[in-house]
């Protein structure tokens, strides 16, 4: 489940032969979108997708925003317990357990920069290269929600359930203002993830990527000691 949920839209199924047919419908969708963008994403497109017939898109998405919203929520629902909260769970424990006191000397700060960037740099390789689909299914996602208000809502809540794992991180590493350096370096993120999406393979490696990372954390309001 979502820290900051998102609820669906459409009608709700009872029966698990429905919950399964409705999660058909939506996986499907995903997968057009995935395919040819949210705007491709009609009825007859997504009943033929799912192999089921027309009725059934109807049935449970009386309107394509509906369908839309859902798969979004689909998506992040999974995205979220496949990617995010592993990696943040791993990797908060991990916090938990520096020597906070520690951190105003310099060559330990440097050196638990350097872990949570390594860190960040195999999650972003590992989500950017190998779950590519994911990555053009969320840019797609964000693009519509630019230009459907209706999307909004949905994608500012999905935003911020990257963003509190990420801000209680910078809390552990002394940020002066934890909020600010969320932000900034999940936009370095995604930046680093797209690059690593459009390389496919090809020289965006977890090092080079490591030393972006570290130079963010230090360049956008991490602590700075001395």
């Amino acid at each position: 489940m979502l820290e900051n949920e998102v609820y669906y839209q459409g009608r709700k199924a009872l029966r698990n032969s429905s919950k399964k047919r409705r999660l058909e419908i939506l996986r499907a969708a995903l997968r057009v979108i995935a395919r040819d963008g949210v705007r491709a994403v009609r009825h007859r497109a997504v009943a033929q997708e799912a192999g089921v017939p027309l009725s059934a898109t109807t049935y449970y998405f009386q309107d394509i925003h509906a369908l839309i919203v859902d798969a979004f929520v689909l998506y992040a629902e999974q995205t979220y317990a496949d990617f995010v909260l592993p990696f943040w769970q791993e990797t908060l424990a991990w916090l938990d357990g520096i020597d906070r006191q520690r951190l105003t000397d310099m060559g330990y700060y440097e050196e638990v920069v350097r872990e949570l960037s390594r860190r960040g740099a195999h999650f972003i390789v590992t989500t950017a290269l190998s779950q590519r689909e994911r990555l053009l299914i969320e840019t797609a996602f964000f693009y519509a929600a630019l230009m459907d208000e209706r999307l909004r809502q949905p994608a500012l809540d999905y935003m911020q359930t990257l963003l509190d794992p990420l801000q209680k991180a910078m809390i552990h590493i002394g940020a002066r203002d934890a909020t600010l350096a969320s932000h900034a370096v999940l936009a370095i993120m995604r930046q680093l993830q797209f690059e690593a999406m459009l390389a496919h393979g090809g020289d965006m490696d977890e090092e080079r990527l490591c030393r972006a990372f570290t130079y963010q954390l230090y360049g956008q309001g991490a602590h700075h000691v001395g």
